[in-house]
C-alpha cells in the first residue's frame, strides 16, 4: 500500500536562517553516511577500483589484459530506521527533517518503526516529488549483516537487541524518561548491557552534530 503523508516544505534559499539549518542537517547526515561507508561493502562485481590478487597471479599464466585484474565491491545501502510511536511526538518535528533529508540524499533505505516495530518503508516518489509510504509490517527486524542507523526511545528495546546480534546498529536515542533500560516497566529485567551496537544521545540537529565526532565503524 503506498500512502502519502504530510511532511514540511523544503526552506527556500531567502529563508537564510531555516535554509541554513536545512543545508546543516543535509551536510551532517552526508557526513554520517561517508563514516559508515566502509562498512556498507558487498561481494566483489566487476570493475576497475581495486586490483585482485588472485587475478594478478593467474595473469602470469594466461597473461589476460590487466584490465581484467581489477574488480569494484557491490555497495549495500545504509538503513535509517525511525520511531514515529507517540513517546517521540515531542521530537517528531526532528524526526520529520532527518527522513525528509534521508529521503532527498537517495542513498539510505529510510524504515519507519513506531515502539520498534516495522510498519513500512519510505521513498522519493520522482513523479509527485513527495515522499511515498508503502507498508510492510514485521514483527522482527528481518535484516543480516547490514549497517543500521536507529533514531527512538528505549520502547522496542528489545528488538534492537535483537537485531544488534546480526547486524551493526547505532542507536541513535532519544530517550529522556529512563536513565537505565531497567526502570523501563517492559524492560525491567533486561539491561543495555545486552545491545551490541552503539548508543548515542541524540535529540535535536545540534545533538547529530556531535554525536558524528563519535561514531566510528564498528
Amino acid at each position: 500500500m503506498n500512502r502519502h503523508r504530510a511532511f514540511p516544505l523544503l526552506p527556500s534559499p531567502e529563508e537564510a536562517e531555516a535554509y541554513a539549518e536545512w543545508r546543516t542537517l543535509q551536510n551532517t547526515l552526508t557526513q554520517l553516511i561517508d563514516l559508515l561507508a566502509e562498512d556498507l561493502t558487498g561481494p566483489p562485481i566487476p570493475g576497475d577500483l581495486c586490483y585482485h590478487p588472485e587475478a594478478l597471479a593467474v595473469r602470469k599464466i594466461d597473461k589476460r589484459p590487466l584490465s581484467r585484474c581489477r574488480y569494484d565491491r557491490a555497495r549495500d545501502t545504509l538503513l535509517f530506521v525511525l520511531d514515529t510511536s507517540d513517546s517521540c511526538r515531542e521530537y517528531s518535528a526532528f524526526l520529520q527533517k532527518v527522513a525528509y533529508a534521508a529521503l532527498r540524499l537517495g542513498s539510505v533505505e529510510l524504515w519507519e518503526a513506531p515502539n520498534g516495530r516495522i510498519v513500512g518503508y519510505w521513498t522519493w516518489d520522482r513523479h509527485s516529488q513527495a515522499p511515498a509510504f508503502y507498508e510492510q509490517n514485521h514483527q522482527h527486524w528481518p535484516w543480516r549483516g547490514r549497517v543500521l542507523v536507529f533514531l527512538g526511545d528505549y520502547d522496542g528495546a528489545d528488538l534492537l537487541i535483537e537485531a544488534s546480534r546480526h547486524n551493526q546498529v547505532w542507536w541513535l536515542c532519544n530517550e529522556e524518561r529512563h536513565k537505565e533500560l531497567a526502570e523501563h516497566p517492559l524492560y525491567e529485567d533486561r539491561s543495555l548491557r545486552e545491545f551490541r551496537g552503539k548508543i548515542l544521545p541524540v535529540r535535536n540537529e545540534g545533538d547529530l552534530l556531535r554525536s558524528i565526532r563519535k561514531i566510528r565503524p564498528l
